[in-house]
């Protein structure tokens, strides 16, 4: 993955040079013109390089700091998800943490495995409005949505396990020599009560064989409920649209167009304020 190196990108606009002209140089029309496609090609290979950047969002942490996920406090004001991991690019022991409020003190850890990003605004905390459960949103792969949930009680997390709603509807079977591939997946989840929310998937699939490729869209949606702190799913049955636009977080959003991407760079990350530690 390219990617520039820089401490003080907001202020220089491009990753760690910055290119002053002091003295005005003379050329001829020709050497105007040959500089002039110098410089037209040396900006493409330059945005080339720092493209793949934008790709994924990441975070340099400091030592022992915790920063609040995107919609991360519980709505009782009581409880936090924040992430953390070490390295340039946070993504040593990487993981998200139960924190409690307003002491910011870390309680548990979730285990977040199989990440993209690490940039904290990457990742969407879902609340149920009692604050005793919290969906996570993130991604895996550049256009896959993870879904964890999470049971909070007394500081302690537990995590429920939420099972397919594309898988619960069934895929037709493969014919021999046809391998499918998972393009794109995401999730809605919206809460309607304490116990209760309703569960939304879009799986993409590519199918290839010698012949060529096909593409299958599968959305599902559900509604989630617990019974004896143990999930239950009803309801299941196809959908028959998706929504042109969602915006997950100030970072991640979905368009027709673009799929599922971030909209910050992997510098820009950095200016995530401080004062959500």
């Amino acid at each position: 993955m390219g990617q520039i190196s820089c401490k003080n990108c907001r202020e220089m606009g491009l990753g760690g040079q910055v290119f002053n002209r002091t003295t005005p140089m003379k050329m001829t029309s020709t050497a105007a013109l040959r500089g002039s496609i110098a410089s037209a090609w040396f900006l493409l290979l330059l945005l080339a390089w720092a493209g793949p950047a934008a790709a994924t969002d990441n975070y340099a942490y400091e030592k022992g700091e915790y920063v609040t996920i995107s919609d991360g406090l519980s709505p009782d004001g009581h409880w936090s998800i924040a992430a953390h991991g070490d390295g340039e690019l946070g993504s040593d022991q990487f993981d998200l943490h139960l924190l409690r409020e307003p002491s910011h003190q870390k309680v548990a850890s979730l285990r977040i495995k199989e990440v993209l990003d690490t940039g904290p605004l990457s990742f969407i905390g879902v609340w149920a409005p009692d604050s005793s459960r919290v969906a996570v949103l993130f991604r895996s792969d550049r256009r896959v949505l993870e879904l964890r949930l999470f049971a909070v009680a007394k500081g302690k997390v537990q995590s429920i396990e939420v099972p397919s709603l594309v898988k619960a509807l069934g895929l037709p079977r493969l014919k021999a020599g046809v391998a499918r591939e998972l393009g794109t997946r995401l999730y809605r989840v919206t809460w309607q009560t304490a116990d209760r929310f309703t569960l939304e998937e879009f799986d993409g699939f590519q199918d290839s064989t010698e012949d060529g490729r096909t593409f299958t869209d599968v959305l599902a949606t559900a509604v989630g409920g617990f019974e004896k702190g143990r999930l239950r799913l009803s309801g299941v049955e196809r959908m028959s649209s998706w929504p042109d636009h969602i915006v997950y977080s100030p970072h991640l959003l979905y368009d027709q167009e673009r799929g599922l991407h971030n909209t910050q760079t992997t510098l820009s990350s950095l200016a995530v304020p401080r004062g959500q530690k």
